[in-house]
């Protein structure tokens, strides 16, 4: 039986919340100057974006996108050593990797 995801309106939760996140950090910081235009047409523009975006795509889209972009880019399925290795001498040039 498969998981029911809680959403709102089409959107996941954390899609709320990076909408709601940027929708309260733009009010904090551009809230005392024309708040039509800068704080409620680029949270306006960002949800239309990420309705376009996902259109089509898994559940947890954003979640693991974003997760992606955060964790490290070189992925080893060993420990890194804390002992340097020495350069190797193959075919009379020094290579190193």
């Amino acid at each position: 039986m498969p998981r029911e995801e809680l959403t709102f309106l089409g959107y996941e939760v954390v899609d709320l919340l990076v909408i709601f996140g940027v929708l309260s950090v733009l009010n904090f910081t551009l809230g005392s100057i024309n708040q039509l235009v800068f704080v409620w047409a680029p949270t306006i523009f960002l949800a239309l974006v990420i309705r376009y975006e996902k259109r089509g795509k898994p559940d947890k889209y954003l979640q693991h996108k974003i997760k992606y972009h955060l964790s490290p880019k070189e992925i080893s399925a060993f420990e890194r050593s804390s002992v340097p290795v020495p350069p190797t001498y193959a075919g009379g040039k020094l290579w190193l990797p």
